[in-house]
């Protein structure tokens, strides 16, 4: 006849014991979230965790709800790594401010915003080349040589994503850059 509360509200979702049964001491009853309060944890490599910070903010897709991206918080960086296939990686929890939809176990990707600007130049990485540690772009102009795509313009470059990279210097709005591909050849 004893009454056992919860330290907090939320949902059963795993019960081991059925009402009127026994159970033996330092045994796991029942297993209780709290649903409103949704976290994610993945595995961020040893090369990036550098950047991630408690307070960043992040977007999350969720694999079964593809009409959707939820927005979420890191709310912890472990500092213990774990060895994964050759490189190290650590755990960083997010806070997901979720719905409904959202069940327990879903799997997703999560997007984490490192440092962001607004309002600036990009240029595609497809156009972007590198000698000798410039980069450069190739710029479409009637003055290019035969032999040349363009005109050679060295550029600087800022922050960057998988698609595009920001422009610093070298680019104005309106240049038009090409994107140059090996021609293959076969007899």
């Amino acid at each position: 006849d004893y009454t056992i509360t919860s330290p907090i509200a939320g949902t059963i979702v795993d019960k081991n014991y059925k009402a009127g049964e026994t159970s033996e001491a330092n045994q796991v009853l029942c297993t209780i979230y709290d649903l409103s309060y949704l976290t994610m944890t993945l595995s961020v490599d040893e090369l990036d965790i550098i950047n991630v910070q408690v307070g960043q903010n992040a977007d999350i897709a969720m694999d079964a709800l593809t009409d959707k991206t939820y927005s979420a918080v890191v709310s912890k960086v472990s500092q213990i790594g774990t060895p994964n296939g050759g490189v190290t990686v650590y755990n960083v929890t997010l806070t997901i401010d979720g719905d409904e939809n959202l069940k327990f176990g879903m799997n997703g990707t999560a997007t984490i915003r490192i440092e962001e600007v607004n309002d600036v130049l990009l240029v595609p990485l497809t156009a972007l080349n590198t000698s000798r540690g410039e980069s450069y772009v190739w710029l479409q102009s009637d003055d290019a040589s035969g032999d040349e795509p363009g005109v050679r313009t060295s550029v600087e470059t800022g922050l960057s994503d998988e698609k595009y990279a920001q422009v610093l210097s070298g680019l104005d709005e309106g240049d038009v850059v090409l994107i140059t591909r090996e021609a293959s050849s076969s007899s």
